[in-house]
């Protein structure tokens, strides 16, 4: 079953694109989209890691990062908060899976802020006024106001990352990258 499972996964990233990294090519594969293959593409980028430093790597630049592995990182409103800011500040929100196959509770939590949400990030839709104004309060402060958004909701990014071999229907949802060991300096 668990080989099965492997070449379903081999198969479907090879019908659903996606390309291979090593750790030093991920800046300028992930954040600055050299040759725009993550934006003609269309879909948020799945990083699958066999290094073990993708989650160090995104930590040290400007993202939102949730470890889901971590309860408290899980509550909705600490989620909400890092969404809003993400879209406020135009960076990426992290999702962190930690080799563990739990994107359908992510996915929930999300859907638990408003239901719907976790659609609205994967499609786009987020972005545009009536999705967004749906998951402020007038309690996030002056800061969250409509009106601040606008400058850089357009920079935001949903980046999603594993360290085990995801599911296949995971394969087709995302753009994947799989981050391969840098090979041996000779």
């Amino acid at each position: 079953e668990k080989f099965t499972k492997l070449i379903k996964a081999v198969v479907s990233t090879q019908s659903t694109g996606g390309v291979k990294v090593t750790i030093r090519d991920l800046e300028d594969v992930l954040i600055r989209d050299v040759g725009n293959k993550i934006k003609d593409d269309g879909r948020w980028p799945l990083l699958i890691d066999e290094t073990g430093q993708v989650s160090v790597f995104v930590r040290y630049t400007d993202t939102n990062y949730v470890n889901v592995a971590n309860p408290s990182n899980m509550e909705p409103e600490r989620i909400r908060l890092a969404l809003l800011g993400a879209v406020r500040y135009g960076k990426p929100l992290v999702f962190d899976l930690m080799g563990c196959d739990i994107l359908h509770i992510v996915q929930e939590r999300v859907d638990s802020i408003h239901e719907g949400l976790w659609d609205w990030i994967l499609d786009k839709t987020l972005v545009t006024e009536e999705k967004f104004n749906k998951i402020t309060k007038k309690e996030d402060g002056p800061e969250y106001e409509e009106k601040q958004f606008w400058a850089r909701m357009d920079e935001f990014k949903l980046w999603v990352i594993t360290n085990a071999e995801p599911e296949p229907e995971l394969l087709d949802m995302f753009y994947t990258i799989r981050v391969k060991p840098a090979p041996p300096k000779v």
